[in-house]
């Protein structure tokens, strides 16, 4: 599945970015994307921080993280753009995580690998 990504920088600069990710409902958080993607938010000043994490099998990681925007998912553009924390670790796919997957009634199909996203949840 596809996301499209943007970092916003403190004078208004954005950058976009799409990546490929997988749905991970075993990851608490918003977006996980490669490291490489660190450089686009560095380089238009947007504030990249430390911090920490588990992983799967209880392995402690270190990471860092930002803030930006989700545009589109596989296609569905919602409403507004969602304010997502991102976090840059890794490389090869991204993972989208239950706090995004919280934004919206899905409906998950497994054993074809499709996730339909059928409205947004309002609370």
């Amino acid at each position: 599945m596809t996301v499209k990504v943007a970092l916003h920088g403190p004078d208004g600069a954005k950058v976009r970015f799409t990546q490929p990710c997988l749905v991970d409902t075993g990851y608490s958080g918003f977006l996980m994307v490669p490291s490489k993607h660190e450089s686009h938010a560095r380089s238009i000043g947007t504030k990249v921080v430390s911090s920490s994490g588990i992983l799967a099998g209880n392995f402690p990681v270190e990471t860092k993280v930002c803030y930006g925007t989700v545009d589109e998912i596989e296609g569905y553009i919602p409403q507004m753009p969602i304010e997502v924390v991102i976090t840059f670790l890794g490389s090869g796919h991204g993972l989208i995580g239950r706090n995004l997957l919280s934004r919206w009634i899905a409906q998950f199909d497994g054993p074809r690998s499709l996730l339909t996203i059928l409205e947004e949840y309002v609370s």
